[in-house]
């Protein structure tokens, strides 16, 4: 089955809320059709990027808090390592900035790059 042509102004009158942006935007589509939902191909791309459509995908609700729970010590982490490295390495003066100076000094490239590896590749 094929979509019905259907007047833009048909179109326009289903979203009588429409912000002026979004209305805007509607207001530029051409060759408007109608059909039933149920005569549909599939579709296998739910996802774009970092962005998926759910929508009653099974316990996704619960995917989401079991994900949120395993994210949340890493990214507490990283939080507070960078509030320590701009208390402790980026905003120091005076004594506390020579010795700041010297700790790093006193490190290879390997050892300063080993300090944030768990940030860039997932190890503890």
């Amino acid at each position: 089955m094929t979509g019905l042509p259907t007047p833009a102004d048909h179109v326009l009158a289903q979203f009588p809320g429409m912000g002026p942006k979004a209305g805007r935007l509607l207001r530029l589509g051409e060759q408007w059709k109608c059909w039933v939902l149920c005569d549909r191909d599939p579709v296998y791309g739910w996802t774009d990027g970092r962005v998926a459509l759910t929508g009653d995908a099974g316990d996704f609700p619960q995917r989401l808090v079991d994900h949120n729970r395993a994210r949340a010590p890493r990214t507490a982490r990283a939080q507070q390592v960078a509030r320590a490295m701009g208390r402790e390495v980026y905003h120091p003066a005076g004594v506390a900035a020579k010795e700041r100076n010297a700790e790093i000094g006193s490190l290879s490239e390997a050892e300063l790059y080993g300090k944030v590896a768990w940030l860039h590749d997932g190890t503890p």
